[in-house]
């Protein structure tokens, strides 16, 4: 096999295997592992028994099987604590398991390699084996099949980022496709910059989150959808869909080339990317509405067990009944038990349904982490065998570990030492469907048969039209997709359609399946972009397709480079559009381009003026939604020549009609938008977007209007920011006073206002010191607010009007300590948990959902570690131990002044959008004067600080038990 790059990774030599040590904490230990087989209730039929278990195997982590038979795992030692993260004195190794005897158990056990560091996935292939050990994708090569590498570990790609400030969303999931590519995985907070060997930084390949794969021949390396949170297993069903299971937030997802999935407040690669494809369950595992009690151990069993899914397996043998074949099985983390998903389609995907788990075990130390099927239809389940999560705050324990045998039936195994003696023996099985002795497999199901694809992909090419081959030769980066494809990959599916005499028409004339639209669709981003036209025209007539979750957007993603290349194209796309969705993005894109480009809008307006815009009369509707959401953040435009005329025929109370026209300066709408705002029977809705617009266009009577609706909640907000800006000196003396008229949910923004300049800070803190204002209404992020503005004087009267808001890593580290002794069980069970409710309201729920209730700016709650009392302290009172990137906080001054504090959450050339703890907010670049990076977490340090211990123990309780 021939491979680019290769690269020996050099280890020190190692006399010995260093012995496993055991640092977990909690008291207790395993159930020993016959006894778990025993009382782990099974569906009738089914029975479950031990296939190997300490000392055999420890800590396995992920395994692949051999054309043998044999199955190579991998033990991963190295993991460690939240302050360790990795262990550099241990080692991790790849073992192979054999049942020699048929009798379902391991009996055979050989060392493949002890010398490995980081091990989170391997994968078998009759070369020798691919290993990840983040940062670096690995094969140990093994030609002769003994078992013994021929060589050391060759790097072959690296660049899998080890976060610093995190210890897992790792790189992992190695596994040989249908299509005989590898294929990995890789979680958000590990962003990747990959390659081979010595690459420069500018042609690395960027993965942020998602799953990958790459052509072990041509050494072609490809993103094939990002997002998600901690990927943790995929796998294909029969027809090649891949699906990948989350370990948090949505935890099914359809995977197609080219998507964007969803990821809580995940930054798009591409900033054109405005919205993100969900995953496809139709339910949680975890209550998010109010009924929750317990989500680990074992409990929340209506459910299914929690938050945490780790492992992946579509079932498609005959070992288990046919109802069994095509479903989705996942282990659940906390909940020691195997969930079940029933694939349906549904549109151009599918939806994932709750069927019922197919088991709950007993022990305590169960922690599932992968599902594999077997040769002969049986599967195997892997077992971490620990108390602890990807957070470990309490040890490893390393001396255990588990793999069951799940059959049905009497367990029947193929009598024979190889099951493929050699490829000719693949192809002939392949060819004239002759699986005498794997009917049990399907012929995705194992490696050898994947390996061997890539050799029969002669047998599906489709007819290639000689002018794409040409103009694919030289297509150029498309920086959507982030890969960089040869000509090959570039003409698959769409350009077979488009080789027809029928021409691209028979897409639309000839095809009613959504999901054979779903492909085509995820084509685009591959074609060269003077071809995606006429191939997204064909597709977008389809007005079945307009709510469907995937299409709309994965169109999009292969038309958003034409925004820079062919913007003339997206307005003959718009004009044969039947995706409301899809206009809106269209507009929005064209709208970003109106100070460099204006004539592609202007051409835009003129579009639904056509006789198809009488079948669609939302078209304007959808132009105006999309010039105002490119808008946002722009104090002042020139409107393109065809507005006057495109806006004749709307009614005045078009959505955005009068937002836009303020911006574009039209002098009588200001009039109109005063109105509005001083209007008492006006909406809510319609008064604050007018106080927005007013303050946008600055008249000369801004000050008297805002202070007019100062006592109208909800509109005083956007009124008080306005008011601030005027930089009046009686301004802060006013809103402080005036802290009662705003409605109880927006009094901390309207406090992160007066923080964020350095003259009204100094009179909120003068008035904390003259006794005016209680210190207690100051959250632990206006604090650090007031510091990041830089002032030391100001630093110091905080520092005596409330306290100091930062520790240092000891002081940290003494007060988790000490809380952890002082929040017994004892102490925990007499908080007030009403009182505790009312305190999270007040200090988290502006920031974090739970329960299905609070904001978005950090992670869901719900299904989170919150009854780990270590790990509820680590987070709060540490929040920047582990940090992901979404949660990284900038201070971003601005020209007049203002300091905010918050993280970056979209970028255009034009505007930044800043999430701080309390708002979200769309600002000019030109209107920065400064941005620093931190290393500092969204969520503040110091939020137990302003707490008496019994408000720190109610608030505890109330997280851990509501």
């Amino acid at each position: 096999m021939r491979l680019l790059t290769i690269t020996a990774l050099t280890l020190p030599a190692l006399a010995d295997f260093p012995k496993p040590v055991d640092s977990e904490t909690l008291p207790g230990s395993p159930m020993p592992a016959e006894e778990v087989a025993a009382k782990t209730p099974m569906p009738e039929g089914f029975k479950i028994t031990v296939f190997a278990s300490e000392p055999t195997v420890m800590n396995p982590i992920a395994c692949s099987w051999d054309s043998r038979g044999r199955m190579w795992v991998a033990e991963n030692f190295t993991y460690d604590n939240k302050g360790t993260k990795l262990r550099d004195d241990l080692r991790d190794r790849v073992i192979l398991l054999k049942d020699s005897t048929g009798d379902g158990r391991a009996d055979q056990r050989t060392v493949f390699t002890d010398d490995l560091i980081n091990l989170t996935s391997i994968e078998w292939t009759p070369q020798g084996l691919w290993v990840m050990c983040p940062p670096r994708l690995m094969f140990i090569p093994d030609e002769n099949r003994d078992a013994v590498p021929d060589g050391p570990p060759q790097v072959i790609l690296d660049g899998f980022t080890v976060p610093t400030n995190s210890h897992h969303n790792f790189a992992n999931g190695l596994r040989i496709g249908p299509d005989g590519w590898l294929y990995g995985r890789v979680g958000g907070s590990a962003p990747g910059e990959v390659g081979p060997p010595g690459t420069a930084m500018e042609k690395r390949i960027p993965i942020r989150g998602g799953i990958w794969r790459y052509h072990r021949t041509r050494g072609t390396f490809e993103v094939i959808a990002s997002g998600t949170t901690n990927p943790w297993g995929h796998d294909w069903d029969e027809n090649g869909n891949l699906f990948l299971i989350n370990t948090v937030n949505d935890h099914v997802y359809h995977a197609v080339p080219g998507m964007r999935l969803s990821r809580l407040l995940t930054i798009p690669l591409h900033p054109r990317v405005y919205e993100t494809i969900p995953g496809i369950a139709d339910h949680w595992h975890f209550d998010r509405e109010g009924k929750w009690y317990e989500f680990k151990e074992g409990k929340a069993n209506d459910f299914g067990g929690g938050h945490a899914h780790v492992g992946m397996m579509i079932y498609q043998g005959t070992n288990w009944p046919e109802a069994y074949r095509g479903r989705l099985f996942t282990t659940n983390l906390h909940g020691r038990r195997i969930n079940q998903e029933i694939l349906e389609p549904k549109g151009s995907g599918f939806v994932a349904k709750h069927a019922e788990d197919l088991f709950v075990t007993p022990d305590p130390f169960f922690r599932g982490i992968e599902l594999t099927q077997g040769p002969h239809g049986e599967v195997y389940l892997l077992d971490w065998s620990d108390t602890g999560e990807c957070h470990e705050n309490t040890g490893v324990h390393r001396n255990s570990g588990r793999i069951y045998m799940i059959s049905y039936g009497e367990y029947r195994r193929f009598e024979g030492e190889t099951i493929f003696e050699d490829v000719a023996d693949i192809r002939n099985k392949l060819l004239f469907n002759e699986l005498t002795h794997w009917e049990s497999i399907n012929c995705w199901k194992h490696p050898s048969f994947g390996w061997e694809a890539e050799r029969l992909e002669n047998l599906h090419e489709p007819t290639l039209v000689p002018q794409i081959r040409q103009a694919a030769d030289s297509l150029p980066l498309d920086t959507l997709a982030s890969t960089r494809v040869d000509t090959e990959e570039s003409v698959s599916a769409a350009k077979r359609f488009l080789s027809f005499p029928t021409g691209p028409g028979m897409v639309s004339a000839s095809n009613d399946s959504p999901r054979v639209r779903l492909q085509l669709a995820s084509t685009l981003q591959r074609l060269p972009f003077d071809l995606r036209k006429d191939l997204a025209k064909a597709l977008v007539v389809h007005a079945e397709d307009a709510d469907d979750p995937n299409l709309p957007l994965l169109v999009w993603y292969g038309l958003i480079s034409l925004a820079d290349h062919h913007p003339d194209h997206l307005v003959e796309i718009f004009a044969a559009c039947e995706w409301p969705k899809l206009r809106r993005f269209i507009a929005r894109a064209l709208t970003e381009q109106l100070e460099t480009a204006p004539q592609h809008l202007d051409a835009l307006l003129r579009t639904p003026t056509g006789p198809r815009a009488l079948a669609r009369p939302n078209s304007k509707t959808d132009i105006l939604h999309g010039m105002h959401q490119a808008l946002t953040g722009w104090t002042k435009a020139t409107p393109p020549p065809s507005w006057p005329a495109f806006t004749k025929t709307l009614p005045a109370d078009t959505p955005h009609l009068r937002d836009l026209q303020v911006l574009f300066g039209d002098g009588r709408s200001i009039t109109e938008i005063e109105r509005i705002a001083l209007d008492p029977k006006a909406s809510r809705d319609a008064r604050t977007a007018a106080v927005a617009g007013l303050i946008r266009a600055q008249p000369d009577n801004l000050k008297k209007t805002l202070l007019a609706v100062l006592d109208v909640q909800f509109v005083n907000t956007p009124a008080a920011r306005g008011l601030l800006a005027l930089d009046d000196p009686q301004i802060p003396r006013i809103l402080i006073a005036s802290l009662g008229k705003f409605h109880h949910t927006e009094r901390d923004e309207v406090l992160s206002l007066v923080c964020s300049r350095a003259a009204s800070t100094r009179v909120l803190l003068e008035r904390i010191r003259d006794g005016k204002f209680p210190a207690k209404r100051l959250r632990a992020f206006h604090a650090r607010q007031i510091e990041n503005l830089g002032d030391p004087e100001l630093s110091k009267l905080l520092r005596e009007v409330w306290g100091n808001p930062n520790y240092t890593s000891e002081q940290k580290a003494e007060l988790i300590r000490a809380e952890r002794q002082r929040l017994t069980p004892e102490v925990l069970a007499e908080a007030n948990l009403d009182a505790g409710k009312t305190l999270y309201a007040s200090h988290c729920a502006a920031c974090h959902k739970l329960h299905g209730k609070g904001g978005v700016i950090g992670p869901d709650l719900t299904g989170g570690g919150r009854t780990d009392l270590d790990y509820l302290l680590h987070n709060i009172i540490d929040p920047s131990a582990e940090l992901a990137p979404d949660y990284r906080l900038e201070v971003i001054t601005l020209t007049d002044g203002t300091v905010l504090s918050g993280s970056v959450r979209e970028s255009t050339p034009k505007t930044l959008t800043i999430q701080t703890p309390t708002a979200r907010r769309t600002i000019e670049r030109e209107k920065i004067a400064t941005r620093i990076p931190s290393q500092s977490s969204l969520m503040p340090e110091g939020l137990l600080q302003s707490l008496t211990p019994d408000q720190v123990r109610d608030l505890i309780a109330y997280l851990m038990k509501k």
